[in-house]
């Protein structure tokens, strides 16, 4: 699992006192079908959920926004 922090220079219209966040993203590596490999950052942090399962998900909703782009067209 790896930390992420948001930036101290944030956008213009995000309030001046509000705080920097920190949240936890699991980091996953997948090989591509075409055989290269390709990491995947996900918030879904439960370790039950095997790595297989969310590069599954990435896949479909990856397939899902092509075909809504398609469908726009």
């Amino acid at each position: 699992m790896i930390g992420i922090k948001t930036p101290k220079n944030r956008s213009k219209w995000l309030k001046e006192n509000k705080r920097a966040h920190r949240f936890l993203l699991r980091r996953v590596q997948c090989p591509s079908p075409d055989g290269r490999a390709y990491v995947l950052e996900s918030s879904l942090l439960d370790k039950t959920i095997d790595k297989h399962a969310i590069q599954e998900l990435y896949q479909t909703r990856w397939d899902i926004e092509i075909s809504i782009g398609e469908i726009k067209i």
